[in-house]
């Protein structure tokens, strides 16, 4: 008896229409949204390598309506893409070549040296006329696959940048030439002008397939030849969890497992049998998750896969660390928890407070070919660099007091060595900070004999070891800046190993701080708590930028809104709701910090921050949208540390625009720093707008960050007083381009 063909298609894109299964909500998505009402949609389909992407487009010509839309599918890994001219060649013959194969349509023949004469002519005006004549009303859908290809030719040099400049304005003046780009990457990896490209589009996700979906995968194509009996459908989801090509692979495996023995039934142990096949056959897959990993992300892999053992359970962020621990390696708990997040969205891994590997032949890949001593030497480079920073991390908390001190300050360990320098010390006694950290104390302060301080030092630290703690001041003259007071005290901050004590020198300029002491009270009053001290250092030393008597100008304003916490505070005591809330503002309140914007107003469950006042801020747009997008991603993180009962919801705006900010309130009673305009009052309705964890950008935002950021398509969104809808973009993620 002849052997029969497997017909499971491992790796290839599925082409054949009996062999695809399932993506009935990609379809449903697409033909709902690529129709407008006055111009069709761009739509992006996106998700990791091998999730069916290329098959999707390769069966969209048979679920969309031809009298509408001609598919014409395009690789662009087929296309030698050496530049706009070459591109456009190569797009126009395959779109002859398409219409032709698929629609018997016939287009003229195209003459390569006339084309290149003047390809954007050629292509706009020659060929696509052809074309219109040659389809009548209906419209080109160009699938364009493998889409970021374009913007790797354009970092090799071999593609010029202007090609997303040129084909966003294809998108925009010819009606009856449509896009559906296909993205292998995630939407976090598109950068500069290729997110400009696509931030006009709709979005879609193609993840695995639904358990149905996959199940018919499994059965239908092999029916008429063997069954296969339930648990073993359970088995293989377990393992696959329905990734197309993982499940693919398996069932290809176990067919010819079936040619072998000719059994009437698959089993559990005809799975467990070809696992090592497919993991060998899958090896170069599994193996591109693991390369395109981060350290962190590797070393979370690696402890997973070895804490588990021999079944993939739930693992929770401590047992990770602890396992390293007992490897002598010390991963910082932030480290660990975005390579949590970052495999997550990946969708390597799979969790809430406790984690999987989200297809189980990974955990098997991984177990097999990266056992842990191997990937701590793999890893050495970036274990060093964790052990410096935890290092950092254990005098952490005294840097943050020096840094909301105004004046000079200066931290020296018990050994003698300056472990931190402040940039007004450095003014203050003519030393360069950068220069000085690092060095002893002695050698530093040499160059400055009129301080009299080294013995003063020293009798400190011996003081200190003897378990003596004395305050000293003095005061003296320096040549160049004039009278200055000194204070000298000791603050007990262990180190990680427990070993050593900082010591802190205040270098207070007293002749400064007499003659503003009453600004100084006044400032810190108004801003402390409420902005970056940071910030307050550069207003106290430069008052003059600081107009309180109210001044009109352009800010960026953020409002941010916890929802949905009344459900929950029914669970839960007054004061634990409470906690809950702070907590939120908190995290809400670094990120405004991170950006130096200003925190003008706390409202219930809500904040209110604006940018490029008290201070001018250059990018003050920008830092308003990344300290949105930041609190986004630390909301989202200390979520994932917290039971599911109490996670509530979210909504933040950015607007852009004139406001009058200043001092408002009574003279003689509280007065607060604020902003007060329209801008004000349509960022506090787009926040009311934005739902289920939504970032709503004003277009007048927009406009000044979109080359730094991933938005979905602009739509209408009408507030209260305002007569025309409002132009708003929901933010999807930032660019590499967006760091200042």
């Amino acid at each position: 008896m002849s052997p029969h063909i497997n017909p499971y298609i491992a790796g290839n894109p599925v082409t054949a229409p009996e062999m695809f299964f399932g993506r009935e909500d990609v379809f449903s998505f697409i033909q709902q949204n690529l129709m407008g009402q006055h111009r069709d949609s761009v739509i992006v389909l996106y998700g990791q390598q091998r999730t069916g992407k290329t098959s999707v487009l390769s069966q969209m010509r048979h679920r969309l309506d031809t009298a509408r839309y001609l598919c014409v599918f395009t690789d662009l890994h087929g296309f030698a893409l050496d530049g706009l001219g070459g591109f456009l060649w190569d797009l126009a013959k395959n779109i002859t070549r398409v219409l032709h194969r698929d629609y018997q349509i016939g287009l003229p023949d195209l003459n390569r040296s006339e084309f290149m004469t003047d390809p954007r002519h050629s292509f706009e005006v020659e060929f696509l006329n052809q074309v219109w004549l040659a389809i009548g009303k209906r419209h080109i859908l160009l699938m364009l696959d493998e889409a970021a290809r374009l913007q790797e030719q354009v970092q090799a040099g071999k593609l010029e940048q202007g090609i997303f400049e040129y084909m966003r304005h294809l998108m925009q003046h010819y009606e009856q030439l449509n896009f559906l780009f296909s993205l292998g990457s995630s939407l976090e990896e598109m950068e500069k002008e290729y997110t400009f490209l696509f931030n006009v589009g709709l979005y879609k996700k193609i993840s695995f397939l639904h358990k149905d979906a996959a199940s018919a995968l499994i059965t239908l194509p092999i029916k008429s030849l063997y069954r296969v009996t339930p648990p073993t459908l359970e088995r293989i989801f377990q393992v696959t969890s329905g990734h197309p090509y993982y499940t693919q692979l398996l069932c290809h495996c176990l067919f010819n497992c079936w040619q072998q023995q000719h059994t009437s039934e698959i089993e559990i142990k005809h799975v467990e049998e070809v696992l090592d096949e497919v993991i060998e056959l899958g090896h170069a897959v599994l193996k591109q998750a693991w390369e395109e990993s981060s350290s962190g992300e590797k070393a979370v892999m690696a402890a997973m896969a070895a804490v588990m053992s021999e079944q993939n359970g739930h693992i929770g962020i401590e047992s990770l660390s602890q396992i390293w621990k007992s490897r002598d390696v010390d991963i910082p708990k932030g480290e660990i928890t975005r390579s949590v997040q970052s495999l997550t969205s990946r969708e390597i891994i799979a969790g809430l407070h406790e984690y999987i590997f989200t297809v189980d032949l990974q955990r098997l890949w991984v177990r097999k070919h990266k056992r842990l001593e191997g990937v701590k030497e793999e890893i050495a480079a970036a274990i060093r660099e964790w052990a410096s920073h935890s290092t950092k991390e254990g005098s952490y908390h005294i840097e943050n007091i020096f840094a909301s001190i105004a004046n000079g300050a200066i931290t020296i360990n018990s050994s003698g060595i300056i472990t931190a320098f402040n940039e007004v010390a450095g003014l203050i006694l003519n030393q360069k900070p950068i220069e000085s950290v690092g060095k002893h104390y002695q050698e530093v302060f040499k160059t400055v004999p009129q301080l009299e301080q080294i013995g003063q030092l020293r009798n400190i630290l011996i003081q200190h070891e003897n378990g003596t703690v004395v305050l000293h001041s003095a005061t003296c003259e320096i040549p160049s800046h004039g009278l200055i007071n000194l204070n000298f005290n000791d603050f007990s901050s262990q180190d990680v190993e427990d070993t050593s004590t900082a010591i802190a020198q205040v270098v207070d300029d007293h002749h400064e701080r007499k003659l503003s002491d009453v600004e100084t009270k006044q400032i810190r009053r108004l801003f402390e708590g409420y902005v970056h001290p940071h910030v307050i250092q550069q207003l106290i030393r430069d008052p003059a930028v600081l107009d309180l008597g109210g001044e009109t100008k352009e800010i960026s304003v953020v409002f941010a809104d916890i929802r949905g916490y009344t459900s929950v505070s029914e669970r839960m005591a007054p004061e634990d709701v409470m906690n809950l809330i702070n907590r939120y503002l908190q995290i809400m309140c670094e990120a405004i910090w991170e950006e130096e914007g200003t925190i003008t107003a706390f409202q219930g469950a809500a904040l209110m921050a604006i940018f490029n006042a008290p201070l001018q801020q250059k990018n003050h747009a920008l830092r308003a949208v990344r300290s949105a997008w930041k609190m986004r991603e630390a909301v989202e993180l200390y979520q994932h540390s917290q039971p599911e009962e109490i996670i509530v919801r979210y909504g933040i705006s950015v607007n852009t625009g004139l406001a009058t900010v200043g001092n408002v309130g009574s003279q003689g009673r509280l007065q607060n720093y604020t902003a007060i305009g329209d801008v004000v009052n349509v960022a506090s309705r787009l926040r009311d707008a934005a739902t289920d964890n939504n970032i709503y950008l004003n277009d007048s935002t927009y406009i000044q960050v979109y080359r730094h950021v991933k938005v979905s398509q602009a739509f209408p969104l009408q507030v209260k007083n305002k007569a025309a809808p409002l132009n708003v973009h929901r933010l999807m993620g930032m660019g590499p381009s967006a760091q200042l």
